[in-house]
């Protein structure tokens, strides 16, 4: 059985045979800021029916061969899969990645909150430091809200 055909028969059931839709994205997230001593946490990612992430992903593999998983602090330092290259070969790699998303329609999202506001407006509520958890937890929350 296809994998449509079990996201249709999950609707039927989660729907109760009712009239709807239930529709599948796929979403990647990634966070920035959870290390100690920044000032900001932020969850930012893209999201997209699967048929358009087959697509991306296709031009994102093309783009960055012979790099097997980009990972742009590696790329930066050049560490990783980016130790022993030149400034002039990542730079050009580089360049050949930064159009591959905007030619593909993945809607984007990013939440992020200053540290010391966030802290100093829930200190005086310890019922919203636990409605809320860490900030990281507050972001990835608020993130999937907006999606949905």
């Amino acid at each position: 059985m296809s994998s449509a055909q079990h996201v249709w028969d999950l609707s039927r059931a989660v729907l109760a045979d009712q009239g709807g839709v239930i529709v599948v994205f796929r979403l990647y997230l990634d966070e920035s800021g959870v290390h100690d001593g920044s000032p900001v946490v932020t969850v930012g990612g893209y999201f997209a029916e699967p048929s358009k992430w087959r697509a991306w992903t296709k031009d994102w593999n093309r783009a960055k061969r012979p790099i097997r998983v980009f990972r742009a602090a590696d790329c930066a330092n050049f560490h990783g899969e980016f130790e022993d290259w030149q400034k002039e070969d990542r730079d050009k790699l580089v360049a050949g990645l930064l159009p591959v998303t905007p030619n593909h329609c993945l809607p984007g999202i990013c939440v992020g909150v200053n540290l010391i506001e966030f802290e100093r407006a829930i200190a005086p509520r310890p019922e919203l430091k636990a409605m809320f958890g860490t900030p990281y937890t507050a972001c990835f929350q608020w993130a999937l809200q907006y999606l949905l």
